[in-house]
């Protein structure tokens, strides 16, 4: 079996650490991680904010939800237009996953920016 060493550089090298963290699980998987990056890196791009808060939220009781979901699309909507990143996380929010207080959240926090919000009607539409 190759062993860990075999990484190309050190970047790929902590990648797999951190995904793999006992010995015994990084012997068991390399195998795997081998075939599917023959060149030992890491080409993956980080999940996005959208990804996190998502998880997060489903995590979280209703309360605390609702108050990440309004921390952190306001701290989106403050960042400029274009309010990409936002459209983003409207679009990739499967509405039959989460409870209607949740949904009515990112409807109320988005409702300033509604006209530059391309992917908002379509949202409120799905809701």
């Amino acid at each position: 079996m190759p062993t860990l060493v075999e990484l190309k550089d050190d970047a790929a090298k902590s990648s797999y650490r951190r995904a793999c963290p006992t010995r015994r699980a990084r012997q068991k998987d390399y195998a795997d991680f081998r075939d599917e990056n023959p060149s030992g890196r890491i080409s993956a791009a980080p999940p996005s904010p959208g990804v996190d808060l998502m998880r997060r939220i489903q995590e979280a009781d209703t309360d605390d939800a609702i108050d990440m979901i309004y921390s952190e699309v306001d701290a989106l909507l403050r960042q400029g237009e274009p309010f990409t990143s936002v459209d983003d996380l409207l679009a990739g929010i499967d509405v039959s996953a989460l409870p209607t207080v949740h949904l009515l959240a990112f409807i109320s926090i988005t409702f300033a920016a509604r006209v530059p919000l391309v992917a908002r009607k379509d949202f409120v539409r799905r809701v």
